[in-house]
């Protein structure tokens, strides 16, 4: 597939850094339980991994966890697809976002640098286009692959950390996030505190700290778990936290309701595509973001003759 010889050419060697342990992500067949559905325009996906934000389009889903590389934006309306087969995903209409080269926000540079890297030649037709969105230089690059009826669709859009966006062709939800799209630092105040936040609880889940981690729960949801279902809990799940990595990349901020939804995962060390995650729902209460729910898989000892 060319577009993903296109892709690999200049982004093999940025995958994203791993907040807690460096890991490889395997591929599956994602099949979608609500996370990451947005009902209105007040909901924020927040990147860790490579520091941006947007909000989500109305009607879209945000998978940050299907592939590695890439985060995957679909309607609601899409069930299930392979994250790591490209020709499926445009065929659905999923918008495609990825880390790119870093360019110092020089613009100048930056528009230097996409006509040196993308030429036309005697297989395929380039055409650029560039201008302004929300203060921040963005180019559209159609590709038009000579001889065969093959074309891509191309959004590179210079922010601090800059991202590559693919599509099959503008649409709605695509203009949506260009509006929208910034950077993230640590100026950013729900940035920093839940990127704090959600590494210590990720630290105290690993080493099983139940006094510490029983601290950081809302008083409601403390009326539904006590710090003793919470100790059987982490005992179920034992095995699992304690032998695998484990990562985040982003996450849902409601800005309305002020709570935010995240999947820790939870790396098999040898086996790719061994996807197991720890649901976490955060909630603001008094300035300080605290677990509202929390959801962990089980220990799979049947499945190992335990």
């Amino acid at each position: 597939m060319k577009f993903l010889s296109f892709v690999k050419t200049n982004l093999k060697f940025l995958i994203p850094t791993m907040i807690l342990i460096i890991v490889v992500a395997g591929y599956f067949i994602f099949f979608f339980d609500k996370v990451g559905v947005s009902s209105d325009t007040d909901t924020e996906f927040i990147d860790f991994a490579k520091n941006y934000k947007f909000i989500i389009p109305e009607g879209y889903y945000v998978n940050p966890n299907g592939n590695q590389k890439t985060v995957i934006i679909t309607s609601k309306d899409v069930k299930q697809y392979r994250p790591n087969d490209y020709a499926g995903l445009m065929k659905v209409g999923a918008i495609l976002i990825q880390a790119y080269t870093q360019l110092n926000e020089n613009d100048e540079i930056f528009e230097k640098y996409i006509r040196e890297q993308y030429k036309s030649d005697e297989q395929k037709e380039i055409e650029f286009e560039f201008e302004e969105i929300n203060h921040k230089k963005v180019v559209t690059i159609n590709a038009n692959y000579l001889n065969t009826a093959y074309r891509e669709y191309v959004k590179i859009i210079n922010l601090r950390y800059p991202v590559l966006i693919t599509s099959p062709g503008p649409s709605i939800g695509l203009s949506s996030i260009l509006k929208s799209i910034t950077d993230c630092d640590e100026q950013d105040q729900d940035y920093r505190e839940l990127n704090s936040q959600i590494r210590l609880i990720g630290a105290l889940l690993k080493v099983n700290m139940t006094k510490e981690l029983y601290s950081l729960f809302t008083e409601s949801y403390k009326e539904e778990i006590s710090a003793g279902d919470l100790i059987i809990i982490l005992q179920r799940s034992e095995k699992l936290l304690s032998e695998r990595s484990i990562n985040f990349i982003g996450g849902n901020l409601d800005k309305k309701t002020n709570e935010f939804s995240i999947e820790l995962l939870l790396m098999h060390p040898e086996i790719q595509g061994d996807k197991r995650a720890v649901k976490l729902k955060l909630k603001k209460e008094e300035g300080q973001w605290l677990i509202d729910e929390m959801k962990l898989p089980e220990d799979e000892r049947e499945n190992a003759g335990q």
